[in-house]
């Protein structure tokens, strides 16, 4: 009788994910580890890995490698700074490997079998010589020495042509941050990059982030979580919870995409926000403010936990978008700004759009730059100087 219990209970068991659903946060966790590997027609294995170790063994949720529509091999790193992928050979397969990376900052050093860039995309033809051939990627000793830029801002939805816009113009920020020797190391996108979730929007936002001067990291709203039968946003951009170092600041994003923060991360906040770096900032879809569960988080618990474990390692700074203005919430244990500002509509006469800009260096600073919609009152003008607007509203 006790055995046929042990059975029943057995056979009710039933594996997370089964049936798959990727509105849940669970099964976008796992979509993020399956696309972070592929293996070739030919039977070689390609894998995204840690760029901080050194096995290569398994492989590790930093990146996404898919197929085209031509059957070519890409792979898009999903963070900042390093990157680390591995190429297992088949040894009676192909002696060359082609592989084009996305998404890498102009500043790295040219990779292993690199033949061509194309803005933020290297064309590899990569000499399998050995049984694992690794591509490793990092920013030049030297780039932070006087300090660095990133930018952020979240929600496009219906208006990538607003998001171009911002895109064109950090071209000039670019420029702005090298004259003051704090090079741009990226760009923090904070979700709601599409409306409805679709394969086109999500693909469509990628296109033009490949026009962008720097790379950029991503983590998913709401509105790109839509999809339960396919993991669109996790095959497009890879991992939605993701840590990276870049210069000297630790930046963790954390998938809030249904309101709410897989159980798996839950339960490694620590790794993820465990670093030597000098700053620590945070991101996610929906702000965590306390006692405001209608800004998005159907787990409040969760969200006031992730808060917890920031303000105890005396994080910097907790980005968000969601709410689609500038707020910053400064009664909060951990400075907060929400920059949902890339283009979503704010029902305004004239649409207070643009991008945060962080600057670091002995310590961090932090201010809006304005980027007016066509046919604003204030327009962008030719050769027109970057400044920062006012303050945004406090709560």
């Amino acid at each position: 009788m006790i055995a046929l219990a042990l059975l029943l209970v057995g056979s009710c068991v039933r594996p997370e994910c089964t049936p798959v659903d990727y509105t849940r946060a669970e099964c976008r966790v796992q979509a993020a580890n399956q696309v972070a590997m592929l293996r070739t027609a030919d039977g070689a294995e390609v894998r995204f890995q840690s760029p901080g170790s050194t096995g290569s063994s398994s492989w590790v949720a930093t990146g996404v490698l898919r197929l085209d529509d031509q059957g070519r091999l890409n792979a898009r790193v999903a963070g900042l700074g390093a990157f680390r992928i591995s190429v297992h050979r088949n040894q009676s397969g192909a002696a060359t490997l082609d592989l084009t990376v996305h998404n890498v900052h102009p500043a790295v050093a040219p990779l292993v079998g690199e033949v061509e860039r194309v803005g933020l995309s290297r064309v590899l033809q990569l000499p399998l010589d050995r049984d694992v051939v690794e591509i490793t990627g990092e920013l030049p000793d030297g780039f932070c020495d006087r300090g660095f830029s990133l930018v952020s801002l979240g929600d496009v939805q219906t208006n990538p042509l607003q998001l171009q816009r911002i895109v064109d113009r950090l071209h000039d920020e670019a420029a702005y941050a090298d004259s003051l020797d704090r090079p741009l190391a990226g760009l923090i996108l904070l979700g709601d990059l599409a409306e409805f979730g679709t394969r086109e929007e999500l693909v469509e936002i990628d296109r033009i982030l490949r026009s962008a001067p720097v790379p950029t990291a991503t983590v998913p709203g709401n509105h790109d979580v839509y999809a339960s039968e396919v993991a669109v946003y996790n095959e497009t951009y890879g991992p939605g919870n993701h840590a990276f170092d870049v210069c000297s600041a630790r930046i963790a994003l954390f998938d809030s995409g249904g309101g709410d923060m897989a159980p798996s991360i839950q339960g490694r906040l620590p790794e993820f926000l465990d670093s030597e770096a000098g700053f620590l900032l945070s991101g996610s879809h929906h702000p965590p403010f306390a006692a405001q569960a209608t800004m998005g988080w159907t787990r409040e618990d969760q969200a006031q936990l992730l808060m917890s474990e920031l303000a105890a390692r005396g994080a910097d700074l907790m980005l968000a978008g969601h709410a689609h203005r500038r707020i910053e919430h400064r009664s909060a244990p951990v400075r907060q700004l929400v920059i949902g500002t890339g283009g979503a509509t704010q029902y305004a006469v004239d649409p207070d759009y643009g991008y945060l800009r962080l600057r670091f260096a002995d310590d961090l600073e932090a201010c809006f730059v304005s980027v007016a919609a066509p046919g604003s009152v204030n327009p962008i003008k030719e050769g027109e100087p970057i400044t920062c607007s006012d303050p945004p509203p406090a709560l």
